[in-house]
């Protein structure tokens, strides 16, 4: 709606100034400090059906120190009421899909710093997300591995999840 739009509008200016003057506070504590600070945003529509549209947010933010933080978060909305979809209401079938998708994942982390094994308690994410190409499992930094590891995406096609998926029909 119109109303929404200009809120978002408002709000997205509010984030930015009060980063804007949070550096300038910073600057004026430490003026000697080289450092400066970054923050960029992207979104992008990942799915959309009737039943379901799944976008993917991408933040990445320096305020100093060691790195910054590069951070995805997936939303997923019912397109008719325009609510926000959680995991728990995208997957019918914990267990069955855990056993499933699996596989993906031990591949998704053959190369990575982690400790996910065959006979580890698959650990859920916080970001899944229907695409054109399969339901995607994302571990932001730290979520499952070290920093270092960076972002861990597991795309399973559908054929091997359907069945355990509440969108099933896409």
């Amino acid at each position: 709606t119109s109303q929404s739009n200009e809120n978002s509008g408002k709000s997205i200016s509010n984030s930015i100034d009060a980063f804007n003057n949070e550096f300038k506070d910073f600057k004026s504590s430490f003026p000697e400090s080289q450092q400066i600070w970054e923050a960029q945003f992207d979104g992008e529509v990942l799915y959309q059906s009737k039943d379901i549209i799944s976008i993917a947010l991408t933040s990445y933010v320096n305020t100093g120190g060691a790195h910054g933080m590069l951070t995805v978060s997936f939303l997923n909305f019912n397109p008719n009421t325009g609510d926000t979809l959680g995991n728990t209401e995208l997957i019918n079938d914990i267990q069955g899909f855990k056993k499933a998708a699996l596989p993906f994942l031990l591949k998704s982390v053959e190369n990575k710093d982690t400790d996910i094994k065959q006979n580890t308690e698959f650990p859920m994410p916080e970001n899944m997300a229907y695409s054109t190409s399969g339901f995607i499992l994302l571990y932001n930094p730290y979520e499952i591995a070290p920093y270092s590891s960076g972002l861990i995406e597991c795309t399973i096609p559908y054929e091997y999840v359907a069945q355990y998926l509440v969108f099933n029909s896409l």
